[in-house]
């Protein structure tokens, strides 16, 4: 759902075209001279992202079995540490903008379909601030989260229960939270 609270880019001359509005695919359509506009997707009603959620809901029930659906959480977090001083990062990031509408769309998801299982972990994610794609960044987090939500995902899949998962992340967890929180930012910023 974090990919689908960015806005679109309609093409101008396709208006059934629809892009996510990523610096890259932009920077395409201008080199291309593509015309396009932005559709700020702020602009939606709740009846209008209903209404997509339900399409996409559609074509998801048209391919798979309902109860083998898993919607993955979207789990953000703001706060960080930098040399053992904890900073927060504030709303001016898109995703972190919008996580309200990301919650919205994950309720009328689980309504739509109420028998998908849900992945979301038992402890906040903890953020990487030099993390590949540029950090810190509300979704992009240690490796150490990934291999438990990883862990997680596998249970789940399996149903299995998930107690000794908590439990091996708590240890890895006390073990690499002092390293973790005096690392310093080694890359550029989102």
């Amino acid at each position: 759902m974090a990919d689908q609270i960015r806005n679109l880019v309609v093409l101008d001359d396709f208006d059934n075209t629809r892009l996510i509005a990523t610096s890259s695919i932009i920077e395409v359509l201008s080199k291309l001279n593509i015309k396009y506009h932005i559709y700020d997707i702020d602009s939606l009603t709740n009846e209008e992202i209903y209404f997509f959620m339900q399409q996409f809901i559609e074509i998801i029930l048209s391919l798979y079995d309902s109860k083998k659906i898993i919607l993955n959480k979207v789990q953000l977090k703001n706060e960080y540490y930098e040399n053992n001083e904890k900073k927060y990062i504030d709303e001016s990031i898109l995703v972190y903008r919008r996580k309200k509408t990301i919650e919205k769309m994950e309720k009328i998801f689980v309504n739509l379909i109420p028998d998908c299982k849900i992945l979301e972990t038992k402890y906040e994610p903890i953020l990487d601030i030099n993390h590949r794609l540029g950090g810190p960044h509300p979704g992009h987090f240690e490796e150490i989260y990934y291999k438990y939500k990883m862990e997680l995902l596998d249970r789940l899949i399996k149903g299995q229960e998930t107690e000794e998962v908590n439990e091996n992340y708590e240890k890895e967890y006390d073990t690499s939270i002092k390293l973790i929180r005096n690392k310093k930012i080694t890359t550029k910023r989102c």
